[in-house]
């Protein structure tokens, strides 16, 4: 090789590692711009005017596959003006849920008492549970929670399997922008559920919200309309 040639291969080889190493430094905020564009494009497509280009905005994001952008998606449409949209929603993110803890609460005027002895007073909490039977019940055996467990459903179906405490698996059953189900939640006996993305702050991140509903246990037990709730993400 030539001391020429060593000199121009030499000459090259700095030229191209100068030229890299501003590239380098600037990958960062660009990669950071770029990312930046895609979500507030999809801000803007689930924000369209025509409510057709929001259900397929939707559901082109969910069908594409990447993660981050379905993630970023559901947060939003979850918590849409658009009934259709959070029906979409809904039905992607049943579609890859595992499980569910909901936080189980009594009638307005039950949980305030439950909540200050909870908070400081134990002898009045056995008193509530001698006066109210059911809440010595959810106390002890599911701690106030609602764990439920979910398969066998996609975004095509409308049916699919939850199990619960009664540990015996049961249909739910998704329709529009609630999800359903009937059978042994909390023990061997018929309860029913139902659930929906509701926002309980305006502008604030939707939470998982509904009503559970259980046939008297025993002559003593007998449950109210109780309220659930759970967070979405």
């Amino acid at each position: 090789m030539t001391l020429l040639l060593k000199t121009l291969l030499a000459a090259g080889l700095a030229a191209a590692t100068a030229a890299a190493q501003p590239q380098s430094k600037l990958s960062g905020p660009v990669q950071i711009e770029a990312k930046r564009a895609e979500l507030a494009l999809i801000q803007e497509q689930l924000a369209d005017p025509d409510p057709l280009k929001r259900q397929a905005a939707i559901l082109t994001i969910v069908e594409s596959g990447d993660a981050m952008k379905i993630d970023f998606a559901l947060r939003i449409a979850l918590a849409s003006d658009d009934a259709s949209v959070r029906a979409i929603a809904l039905r992607a993110y049943m579609a890859n849920l595992k499980e569910l803890d909901f936080d189980i609460q009594s009638p307005p005027e039950i949980q305030r008492q439950l909540d200050a002895a909870l908070n400081s007073d134990p002898d009045r909490m056995q008193d509530l549970f001698k006066r109210y039977p059911y809440l010595g019940y959810l106390s002890q055996n599911f701690h106030f929670r609602l764990h439920l467990r979910f398969k066998d459903y996609s975004m095509s179906r409308s049916t699919g399997v939850v199990t619960g405490g009664g540990n015996y698996p049961e249909t739910f059953t998704v329709s529009g922008d609630r999800v359903s189900a009937n059978g042994s939640l909390l023990w061997n006996g018929p309860c029913t559920f139902e659930f929906q993305p509701q926002s309980l702050v305006r502008n604030s991140p939707p939470v998982l919200k509904g009503t559970l509903m259980c046939s008297q246990r025993d002559n003593y037990t007998i449950f109210p309309r109780m309220t659930i709730t759970a967070p979405l993400f």
